[in-house]
C-alpha cells in the first residue's frame, strides 16, 4: 500500500493504538499480533503511524520517566485483571 495522505487518519490510528494498549480487555498478545500483521501488510502506512507516535513522545524527558510511564500502564492493566479475577471468583 502507498503512504497515507490524510494526517487525521494517521493520528486517529496512532491514538487507537494508545487506547488499545491501555484497554484491559484487548490483551497485549492480541495487540502485538494485530500490529505485526498491519506492519507486514501495510509497512508504509504503519511507518507513518510509528512516526506520529514518536513525535508525541517527550524524548527530552529522562529515560526513567518514559520507563515509569510504561510501567504505570502495565500496572493498571495488572490491577484491572486482578480485580476482574476477584470479581469472577465471587460470582
Amino acid at each position: 500500500m502507498a503512504a497515507r495522505t490524510d494526517h487525521d487518519e494517521i493520528a486517529a490510528h496512532a491514538l487507537r493504538i494508545c487506547e488499545d494498549i491501555r484497554e484491559v480487555d484487548c490483551g497485549t498478545a492480541w495487540l502485538y499480533r494485530e500490529l505485526a500483521h498491519k506492519c507486514a501488510t501495510d509497512p508504509e502506512g504503519m511507518a507513518q503511524v510509528v512516526m506520529a507516535l514518536a513525535s508525541w513522545v517527550p524524548y527530552e524527558a529522562p529515560p526513567s520517566t518514559l520507563a515509569d510511564r510504561a510501567q504505570a500502564v502495565a500496572d493498571r492493566r495488572e490491577d484491572a485483571l486482578r480485580f476482574t479475577d476477584r470479581t469472577e471468583a465471587i460470582a
